[in-house]
Order: structure tokens, then C-alpha cells, then sequence
């Protein structure tokens, strides 16, 4: 049991430590919606200053919670290592990735962060005062609904302790059971090469499609060129790591799921229909010098960012195996 109290203790200093990062990291970002609105009402280009430090102190923020987060996933590496109860042979230690659970979240709103940064470093506009806005409210949700820290890992968890009571009871032929169950996700999921890769350029992708979003909203009304550049860039760059994306997915898929079917599975089903969407708007951007196609590609672009969150919660709401929780 000493790997397993390893593991709780770092849990432990996980929360310790997590949860006053992301509360700075929220305060931050309250901060950051007042200088946002103050900046929109006044317009003065000195506030805009304020905005560009306090979002870069509250990415800060976010990046050295993540990299608790990178201590804690090091520390289950190294406490929690499977073993074959009956012949004492190990049979591997755990390599979770950093965007599971609630770090799905926190590894999305990071990214969002990392984009409003670098739009920040064109210069004030109204544009990046809206997209500092959102960003704020974001690190917002995530601390009051989505923290990594609060309950590290839940599901993880309660897989790892199921275990270690068998074991601590005696209950031989449960624990080995269990132990077949628990080493097979952990090769096909936790371990698995393409979960290092295939979920974390989605992520990205999601961060850089919301600027699309937040482009296509202004498109509506505003006729500056500039936004629109900047919306189609960043849809440009979330398409192609989306099309990676689901290109590396799918022989992970064949081998976790073999002949289970799928590719009915209703996550995977929104995903395509969102890749369709982003691709009708990249194609309606060539023509959006015309009569009214402006305002249909900015419509189209809206569309493709609510059939992303669409696709995102199929995850919480839908059966399949993409099914969480």
C-alpha cells in the first residue's frame, strides 16, 4: 500500500496547491471582464495596456496549474503500477494524460488563453477587448464548474481504490478480475500513444475555432476586413488540426474497439458533422466578397461553433463509446 498512499498524498498537495492557483486565476480573470468592459466603454487606448498584463499574469496562472497537474500525473507514474496478483509480474505503470475529466476544461480554457495572447499583441481593438472578455469568463466557468483540483481525477480514482481495497480485503479472485479490467483501459486508453495525440490537438483546435466564433459574431455587424482575416486564420488552423485529429482516431478506434461498431457512435457521428460545417465555412470565406456572402459566412461560422459545443457535450449526454462518467 505504500504506492497507493504515494498516490493520495499527491492528490492531497494537488488540491493544496491547485485550487489557490486557480482561485488567483479566476480573481484574474474577474479582473480582467471590469478592464475589458472599462476598455469597450472608454475606448482609451492606455486601459488596453491594463488588459494585456492582467490576461498575461492570468495565463500565467493557468500554465503553472497546469504544470501541478504535470507534477501529480509524474507522481501516479511513479506510486501506481499494476501487478499480477498471482504471479507477482508487473505489469505496468500508469501514463494518464493531461486532458481527462475535469482537465478537459482547464486544458481548453489554457489554449483560449494562449490565442487571446497572442491576438492581444496586435494592438487594442474592440475585437480583442471582446475576446479578453470571454477569455475571462471561461477561466470562470472552469474554476466554478470544471477545476482539476477540487476532486483530482474522480474516475481514475475510484478505479485505483476499488483496487487497492480488494487487495487490502483478500478478495483474491475480485481483485484479479478487476486487475484484467483495469489493465486492459489502461492499454487501450491511459497508455495508449494515440491519447497523447489525438485528444490534445481537438482541444487546441476547439481554443483556436473560438476566435472563429468570436470573428463571426462581429462579421454580422461590423464590416472591418481585418476581423474577418482573423476569424478565417484561426479556422484555418483549427481545421487542420481537427482533420489530424480524426485522422489519428481512427486507427486508434480499430484497435480499442475492434468490431464494435464504432462508427455509429453518436460523438463520432457530431464530430464529422462539425468537420462538414468548418468546411462549407472555409469554402464560403472565398467568395465573401460578394452581395450578402459576408453575412452568410459569418451565419455559417456561428453554426460550425454550435455544432463544436454540440459535439463536445455528446460526451456528457449521449451513450456510445465515447461516453463519459
Amino acid at each position: 500500500m505504500l504506492g497507493y498512499n504515494g498516490y493520495l498524498h499527491a492528490r492531497d498537495v494537488t488540491t493544496q496547491f491547485g485550487e489557490p492557483v486557480l482561485l488567483l486565476a479566476a480573481l484574474a480573470s474577474a479582473a480582467l471582464i471590469i478592464a475589458s468592459f472599462f476598455y469597450l466603454w472608454k475606448g482609451e487606448k492606455k486601459s488596453f495596456e491594463h488588459i494585456k498584463k492582467i490576461q498575461r499574469a492570468n495565463l500565467a496562472l493557468l500554465i503553472l496549474g497546469f504544470l501541478i497537474l504535470v507534477w501529480f500525473h509524474m507522481k501516479i507514474n511513479q506510486n501506481i503500477e499494476l501487478v499480477n496478483l498471482m504471479t507477482g509480474e508487473a505489469l505496468g505503470s500508469y501514463y494518464v494524460p493531461l486532458w481527462i475529466e475535469s482537465e478537459k476544461m482547464y486544458f481548453w480554457v489554457m489554449w483560449i488563453g494562449v490565442f487571446v495572447y497572442l491576438l492581444n499583441r496586435k494592438g487594442p481593438t474592440v475585437f480583442a477587448a471582446v475576446s479578453n472578455l470571454s477569455f475571462g469568463l471561461s477561466v470562470l466557468i472552469t474554476n466554478f464548474y470544471s477545476s482539476p483540483f477540487k476532486d483530482p481525477l474522480p474516475i481514475f480514482h475510484g478505479e485505483i481504490s476499488i483496487w487497492y481495497t480488494l487487495i487490502e480485503q483478500g478478495n483474491s479472485p475480485g481483485a484479479w478480475n478487476y486487475t484484467g479490467q483495469l489493465f486492459g483501459k489502461m492499454a487501450y486508453f491511459y497508455n495508449s500513444t494515440y491519447m497523447w495525440v489525438h485528444p490534445p490537438l481537438l482541444f487546441i483546435a476547439y481554443a483556436s475555432l473560438v476566435i472563429t466564433f468570436l470573428g463571426s459574431v462581429f462579421m454580422l455587424k461590423s464590416k472591418e476586413i481585418s476581423i474577418d482575416k482573423i476569424a478565417y486564420d484561426h479556422a484555418k488552423f483549427g481545421y487542420i488540426l481537427l482533420t489530424f485529429g480524426f485522422l489519428i482516431g481512427y486507427p486508434w478506434a480499430v484497435t480499442a474497439w475492434g468490431d464494435a461498431q464504432w462508427w455509429w457512435d453518436p460523438k463520432v457521428s457530431g464530430s464529422l458533422m462539425m468537420w462538414m460545417f468548418y468546411t462549407a465555412y472555409l469554402h464560403s470565406y472565398l467568395y465573401v466578397n460578394r452581395t450578402g456572402m459576408r453575412r452568410v459566412t459569418a451565419v455559417i461560422g456561428i453554426m460550425c461553433f454550435l455544432s463544436l459545443v454540440f459535439t463536445y457535450l455528446l460526451t456528457y449526454i449521449s451513450a456510445g463509446v465515447h461516453a463519459y462518467g
